[in-house]
């Protein structure tokens, strides 16, 4: 009879070989703030929950009894051979051809020795323990011990991955610290961690199944990471382990080091040694575990009759595998885990009633299983902890156990842990042969521990639910904030722009580099657009944005493409226009920015600084020549359509330049200029243009003589008298002037009397002869 109580879960494990696994506007800033620091607090909610509430530490003890002749099982060495490379041998594999390596620490030792105790035969198997140290004198290497050899220093490697520890290149560096023993007769090299237990008999088993002279590496990578992550190395079948053939062994040694200071950045020594191996070009060959199910069977020897073993199972997992009829029943295995006969989990009180049994209930219970070698009948029953043994069944199966039971049989318990971790306390039990097993006092027997779960600290009570809604908050805020930014800068794309891509800027660099269009970089504003000042991120380069309102998408190819063409004029008296931007019908073009700004603001409105004579002359020269380019010296004719002193800006020298292409047009020398909408300044615009609305080199020259008269008089080419709401025609003054002889009296004032009165009078002339209403008598 046994008491049995399952804490939580159990479930056929997998495998033998686990392996481990600008800133812009306050806005923008605010928004990343709060979701930094709602992030980080929230982060460290969860590690102090993990860690507040996290499992104690528990132990599994495995108790085995024996019984019959006391003689022991060993297994015979086989002969070495005499020197240390490919045994060519064609005598089955044993364990003597076996090498393990057993990578640990000398601070875990001494709490994880006792796994490696479980399987290591010291009369029998070979290989050392691979210490980071030397051990302390105040420690007793025992003889249950495999010998121990210290690791090299791995100080002069790399190591990249943040969330691991380097002690993995001290790991992967032992199958190669092993094969350099030079030892004789080896035919696989074995590895695995101090919390490694092997099931030295079923590795040799599917090791006997490949050729040990060919390259081949034997695991289980998919397992490896559930058994590191989820079982942690408390587990008795935990730690990675991999074997490798000797011939992929001398292979494989010549590129280790260099290997794994290539693959720096990778977390564990079985991912190093992987990715070592796949550069050799061996894959790996899986295998589904040396101790795959329950501690008792293995994909190759589940079922067969050499197993001898007959056991009781209480399952608490359905698996499809073995045909599980649910997750809480009882079942009678025969060399198996498909069950002989199962049945759900209960049994039946003394008025005979049928009651279930929770196998994961916390409650301990009693199961009592017997056998009559006469009838072959066995027969399973349970009850809750303090009741009697029931008189009915729960299950029953007919087998004779004569073929499975031996002389000399093992006695005891055996359980397993899948993805959820489980507890099971064998409380106390009984055996019998040939008799009934002896009662249990039950009230002798230890108690169940209790299990108090950890209560949950109010600050986590209150905190996470406001952490998690404030995190809510902060992803919808921040999506919003994603969504308008996204919408704030949006652009129009469209096929025919890929050829003018070069000259396009992004929109949200103009932004930045204008600070936002804001009213303080205002440099200027007319009836064709607003100019501001920038400077585009990370080259610093100083630039003037002019916005141009443009909503006919019919003609905005032609217009983008006689913008680029531009765009590809040098001239000195030329203002560079670098590119553009087309945005919701906004057209943004940006040109070189002149750091002394427009003309206009050092001739009207009573300007703090003047500009002489000398200094106008100079303008006028730099203008007339940017002109002439544009009209005759380029491969196309530029009609500019708005020549005045607003569009000539002054660079560092005071070098007249004439900028704002926005209304610009080009056609091919000794070809007519199509019809366009009439567009340009009033007092600027030839008679014949708003006639015809053809803009000619003439109309230009028109407007060029209207500029000569207000940088010559200061005064603009249309005015408004305030005092008797007449208005004032420049070129009709100038001209009246000229017809009385006084033509010098329209100089502007502000220039003084220090200037060169025959070309001031010739500039003057030249401004009425270019302002002709017939366009054939303008120069």
């Amino acid at each position: 009879m046994a008491i049995f109580d399952p804490f939580k879960l159990r479930h056929k494990p997998p495998s033998i070989f686990p392996t481990t696994v600008k800133t812009g506007h306050v806005f923008s800033v605010v928004a990343k703030f709060f979701f930094t620091i709602c992030t980080l607090i929230s982060v460290a909610m969860i590690f102090s929950y993990i860690i507040f509430s996290g499992c104690s530490d528990y132990q599994r003890i495995a108790d085995h009894r024996r019984f019959g002749r006391d003689n022991v099982i060993s297994t015979t060495n086989s002969s070495s051979s005499a020197i240390g490379q490919k045994n060519q041998s064609s005598e089955a594999t044993d364990i003597s051809h076996i090498f393990f390596g057993i990578g640990g620490s000398i601070q875990t030792w001494r709490e994880r020795s006792r796994y490696t105790e479980l399987w290591w035969r010291p009369n029998d198997t070979r290989g050392f323990v691979w210490l980071d140290e030397e051990p302390p004198l105040n420690m007793t290497w025992l003889p249950t011990y495999p010998p121990y050899k210290v690791s090299e220093d791995t100080s002069r490697f790399n190591y990249t991955c943040w969330y691991g520890t380097r002690s993995a290149i001290r790991m992967a560096r032992i199958i190669k610290e092993s094969f350099e023993l030079g030892l004789t007769n080896v035919r696989w090299f074995v590895m695995g961690d101090d919390d490694t237990v092997f099931f030295v008999d079923n590795l040799i088993t599917v090791l006997s199944k490949y050729d040990h002279n060919q390259m081949y590496y034997i695991g289980g990578n998919s397992e490896s990471v559930e058994q590191a992550i989820v079982h942690s190395y408390a587990m008795a079948y935990g730690g990675g382990g991999i074997a490798i053939s000797y011939p992929l062994a001398v292979e494989l040694v010549k590129i280790l080091d260099g290997c794994i200071d290539r693959y720096a950045s990778l977390y564990g020594s079985d991912q190093k040694i992987e990715a070592c191996i796949s550069g050799i070009g061996v894959p790996l060959t899986k295998e589904l575990g040396f101790h795959q199910y329950i501690g008792l069977f293995n994909i190759l020897n589940n079922g067969n009759d050499t197993n001898h073993v007959f056991a009781v199972e209480l399952d608490t997992i359905r698996s499809t595998e073995f045909n599980d009829t649910d997750d809480n029943h009882v079942g009678i295995d025969i060399n198996s885990l498909h069950s002989e006969k199962a049945a759900y989990a209960g049994w039946w009180d003394e008025k005979g009633e049928y009651k279930n049994l929770s196998l994961i209930s916390r409650k301990p219970m009693q199961v009592w299983v017997d056998y009559d070698d006469r009838s072959h009948k066995i027969d399973v029953r349970m009850a809750p902890f303090n009741e009697d043994k029931p008189r009915r069944v729960l299950v029953s199966a007919v087998k004779d156990l004569s073929n499975v039971l031996l002389p000399d049989m093992y006695v005891g318990f055996s359980s397993a842990t899948g993805s959820v971790l489980s507890e099971h306390y064998i409380l106390g039990w009984s055996f019998g042969v040939n008799m009934d097993a002896p009662s249990l006092s039950l009230s002798r027997l230890p108690k169940l521990p209790r299990f108090v779960p950890r209560k949950i600290p109010d600050f986590f009570k209150i905190g996470m639910p406001l952490i998690s809604l404030f995190l809510i908050f902060s992803v919808i805020f921040l999506v919003c904030f994603i969504v308008r930014r996204r919408k704030k800068f949006a652009e129009e794309h469209e096929e025919w722009e890929k050829e003018f891509g070069k000259n396009r800027f992004r929109y949200k660099d103009l932004y930045y580099a204008t600070k936002g269009f804001k009213e303080k970089d205002l440099l200027g504003s007319g009836g064709f657009g607003s100019v501001y000042k920038g400077v585009m991120p990370g080259t610093k380069l100083e630039i003037a944005v002019k916005k141009v309102s443009h909503e006919s998408r019919q003609g905005m190819k032609q217009f983008v493409a006689e913008i680029v063409s531009i765009g590809r004029m040098s001239h000195r008296n030329l203002v560079p226009l670098l590119g553009y931007c087309r945005r919701k019908g906004e057209l943004l073009l940006v040109y070189d920015f002149m750091p002394n700004g427009s003309l206009d603001r050092y001739l009207y409105n009573k300007p703090e600084v003047t500009l002489n004579w000398k200094q106008r002359i100079n303008v006028i020269l730099g203008v007339a020549s940017g002109l002439f380019y544009l009209h005759e010296e380029w491969e196309q004719v530029v009609i500019h359509r708005d020549v005045k002193a607003s569009n000539v800006l002054l660079d560092g020298e005071l070098n007249g330049r004439l900028g704002d292409f926005g209304l610009a047009r080009l056609y091919d020398h000794g070809s007519d200029p199509q019809t366009t909408h009439v567009v340009g300044t009033l007092g600027y615009l030839a008679p014949e243009h708003t006639r015809t609305g053809r803009a000619t080199t003439a109309t230009d020259v028109f407007a060029f003589g209207a500029f000569l008269l207000e940088v010559g008089c200061g005064r603009r080419p249309i005015e408004i008298q305030h005092e008797t709401d007449e208005t004032f025609l420049l070129v009709d003054w100038v001209f009246g002037l000229w017809n009385k002889g006084n033509i010098l009296d329209s100089v502007d004032p502000n220039m003084g009397s220090e200037y060169d009165q025959k070309e001031v009078e010739m500039v003057l002339k030249l401004g009425l002869l270019c302002s002709h209403p017939d366009p054939r008598a303008r120069p």
